[in-house]
């Protein structure tokens, strides 16, 4: 069994948006988007059943972000761990990785809503955690979930439906 702190996620872009996740072991796996750009998010498409939690800056200099994940056919996404990969640009091309043993880590709850607070400000990439491992993941459109955290700052998301094919946990 592999140890999840060895998954690391990739995100390139060079002219076109190309993301790719591996694990080792298994053999790495590729999910390149059919379309470049960002992940726009949108009002909530379904009724709240709780209130979100309140987000809130803990610490000066930080951010907070939060939202909510949904599949593509509204339903939430319930205890799914998640996490943000922070994103650098090298030289022209924009990487984003992780280590799952120190990256912001967050867990849905049982209606879909997360939050990381304590955020270095940057780019970030929404990172979920599947049966198979560590995916970058894809709204309809196929973009990846892509976002600035600014200091001082409260970012909610609102709604993020993706693609998500396994059952909740």
């Amino acid at each position: 069994m592999h140890r999840m702190n060895s998954v690391i996620v990739t995100m390139c872009i060079v002219g076109v948006l190309l993301i790719s996740s591996c694990a080792v072991p298994p053999q790495p796996t590729q999910s390149p988007l059919q379309q470049p750009g960002v992940a726009t998010t949108s009002p909530l498409a379904t009724p709240i059943v709780d209130k979100p939690p309140l987000l809130k800056i803990e610490q000066a200099g930080t951010a907070t972000v939060g939202g909510r994940l949904l599949r593509l056919n509204n339903t939430p996404l319930k205890n799914i761990t998640i996490y943000v990969a922070a994103i650098d640009d090298v030289t022209g091309t924009k990487l984003a990785s992780i280590d799952p043993a120190i990256a912001p880590r967050s867990e849905t709850d049982s209606n879909g809503y997360f939050s990381f607070s304590g955020l270095t400000p940057g780019e970030y990439a929404l990172v979920v955690t599947t049966p198979k491992g560590l995916i970058l993941p894809e709204t309809s459109a196929a973009k990846s979930v892509v976002f600035t955290a600014q200091a001082d700052e409260v970012n909610d998301m609102g709604t993020v439906a993706i693609v998500y094919e396994y059952l909740d946990n």
